[in-house]
């Protein structure tokens, strides 16, 4: 994925598809991005604070987690995540999560066939785009690995 956040252009829609472990030939998410951000802009910007994944700031001249995460707790989850200093932002998704739909065979020249991202324009996104939201809009699903319950509504950082 840090392939398609350094490059996605605003606008642009993105898929999430099922690999081996979670079904072959299975949507998770589509999104349009809206915005694209740092982490920083992102951390700092108050119409998004509160969402589970604004998780990181910059203290020192390098990138930390707030103490209260309730996801992304590795070591490695917080380098892939930062390595690309680029957050993409969208408001007209679907999520299906664990409810993940079956892509019709029409469709299957737009799932990538390896752990990678492909890309695609014109009229079949746009018939794809119409098919997915007409399985569900927003959060259709449940995440895969729900996250623990929070400790806390608020969390402070100076």
């Amino acid at each position: 994925m840090t392939g398609v956040r350094k490059r996605a252009p605003v606008g642009s829609w993105i898929a999430g598809f099922g690999g081996a472990a979670l079904g072959l030939g299975k949507v998770i998410y589509l999104m349009q991005v809206e915005r694209a951000m740092t982490f920083e802009e992102y951390f700092r910007c108050r119409e998004l604070k509160g969402r589970l994944d604004n998780i990181y700031f910059m203290a020192d001249g390098k990138y930390k987690q707030i103490p209260d995460a309730r996801c992304h707790n590795t070591p490695a989850e917080w380098k892939h995540d930062t390595s690309i200093d680029r957050i993409l932002i969208a408001r007209r998704f679907v999520y299906f999560g664990s409810s993940k739909v079956d892509v019709p065979n029409r469709f299957h020249d737009l799932i990538p066939h390896a752990r990678t991202y492909c890309c695609a324009d014109g009229e079949r996104v746009d018939a794809f785009v119409e098919w997915a939201f007409a399985q569900g809009s927003y959060m259709a699903g449940n995440p895969h690995m729900p996250l623990p319950p929070s400790p806390s509504a608020l969390v402070g950082i100076s």
